[in-house]
């Protein structure tokens, strides 16, 4: 996705109990056994091959529980887009600007917001010698609006400023 301003990312829906994505490229739950055929995990996480699997019995259970508020919430987000997007091109009109609202100045100052007062130290996460302004975790967290470094900071008096330590390890 490159990092593109304008750009949500939606998890995906999952309907159905253990149907995955059909273009994904790892599938947990089907194993090729060294013999060649195929194994599968049951409901209770037991390896199965697939000659024992016909004697399963099939239990229909429908549709998974639907009790995932992330829809829910992606319909805040994108009503709040919505509402500033608008109150941006209702000023323009009124300013008599020529100027149209492009998502991708508004959504940038929206994730701004997120993380505005967060200050991330990440410690251990990469080596001290690569460049942190190169790591998918910085470039996601400034995008957010988080101050990210490698040491922990301090104001002149001593005061720490780092507000989160994300650590890779024990040190």
């Amino acid at each position: 996705w490159k990092y593109a301003p304008n750009w949500i990312q939606v998890k995906p829906y999952t309907w159905f109990k253990d149907v995955g994505d059909i273009n994904d490229t790892y599938l947990s739950s089907i194993n090729k056994s060294n013999d060649g055929n195929y194994q599968f995990y049951t409901e209770n996480n037991e390896l199965t091959e697939l000659s024992q699997m016909e004697t399963l019995s099939v239990k229909n259970t429908g549709v998974a529980n639907n009790d995932d508020l992330y829809l829910y919430r992606l319909e805040i987000i994108l009503k709040h887009i919505h509402m500033m997007f608008y109150e941006s091109y209702d000023q323009s009109i009124q300013n008599k600007s020529d100027i149209i609202p492009d998502l991708k100045q508004i959504m940038p100052n929206i994730r701004q917001q997120i993380l505005k007062s967060v200050s991330l130290c990440f410690s251990h996460m990469m080596s001290q010698d690569y460049p942190l302004d190169k790591y998918c975790g910085t470039v996601i967290a400034e995008a957010m609006g988080a101050t990210v470094t490698h040491d922990l900071q301090f104001d002149h008096n001593g005061t720490i400023q780092t507000t989160h330590v994300i650590a890779g390890k024990q040190t």
